[in-house]
């Protein structure tokens, strides 16, 4: 079966803004555990998170779908 690209949820945004994820939907997004995740960015293979405050911390819905594409080879 194919695996299908993440896509943000639908929320009240302004045009032009992203939205947060925090690191279990990317997990998710990716179809991998949350400690497989952080090991991740540990490896550098996911840019560091944004830090909100000092238990948040998130990454863009823009650059998850972009790493989605980038690793699945669907790069534009």
């Amino acid at each position: 079966m194919a695996k299908q690209n993440y896509t943000p949820p639908e929320a009240p945004a302004p045009a032009g803004v992203d939205t947060f994820l925090r690191a279990d939907t990317c997990a998710q997004a990716f179809g991998i555990g949350l400690s497989t995740w952080w090991k991740w960015v540990s490896e550098g293979k996911v840019e560091k998170a944004i830090k909100l405050g000092p238990k948040t911390s998130v990454w863009r819905a823009s650059y998850i779908a972009q790493l989605q594409d980038e690793m699945t080879g669907e790069a534009a």
